[in-house]
């Protein structure tokens, strides 16, 4: 009994120790993402495509700082409990600030490549909500460790095909001269 309960003790730091970092690399890694889009936005504004002074641009530019502040506190828990209270609230989902803003660049191929770099944003924030999770974690990582065994497996016995093809063809011409050799 006593080493039933050292034994769950002890995997709970472990699980814990592993965990906990492992949170904090995913926030890290989002924030780097989300950062690189800022930059890119920044850029943008540099080489004239945008204004500094626009408040589309400043929209835009604080939407960005708030999702790398997000990034911090965001797992898929707390927002699951954010839209079912808001939800509950009758709080209706509503045109944001932020889609005004991409919607007033008057430069298609500028908005293209704004609404680009927010909507790469949003991935990378839902990316890490899932990465985040422990529970979904469980359920991904058998999942993607078997997509990978797969996508490695495959590509393995694609290279053998062809390696067996050629072995197949040198027995071919081994057993065509043989025969020429045997008349």
């Amino acid at each position: 009994m006593i080493d039933a309960v050292v034994s769950a003790v002890l995997l709970l730091i472990v699980g814990y120790g592993y965990y906990r970092p492992w949170q904090n690399i995913c926030t890290d890694i989002a924030r780097q993402v989300i950062f690189e889009k800022r930059d890119a936005l920044f850029d943008m504004a540099a080489s004239g495509e945008l204004s500094f002074n626009d408040r589309n641009y400043q929209v835009i530019r604080k939407s960005l700082e708030d999702y790398i502040r997000l990034a911090h506190e965001l797992t898929i828990w707390k927002h699951m409990i954010s839209r079912a209270s808001l939800r509950r609230a009758g709080v209706k989902v509503r045109k944001t600030d932020l889609d005004t803003a991409i919607a007033a660049i008057p430069n298609n191929d500028t908005r293209a490549k704004v609404q680009l770099l927010v909507n790469q944003s949003h991935q990378t924030l839902l990316g890490i909500m899932f990465l985040k999770s422990p529970a979904l974690l469980m359920i991904l990582l058998p999942i993607i460790a078997f997509v990978v065994f797969k996508a490695i497996i495959t590509a393995t016995f694609n290279r053998l095909n062809g390696r067996l093809n050629d072995l197949g063809n040198q027995l071919q011409v081994d057993a065509e001269l043989c025969r020429q050799d045997s008349n």
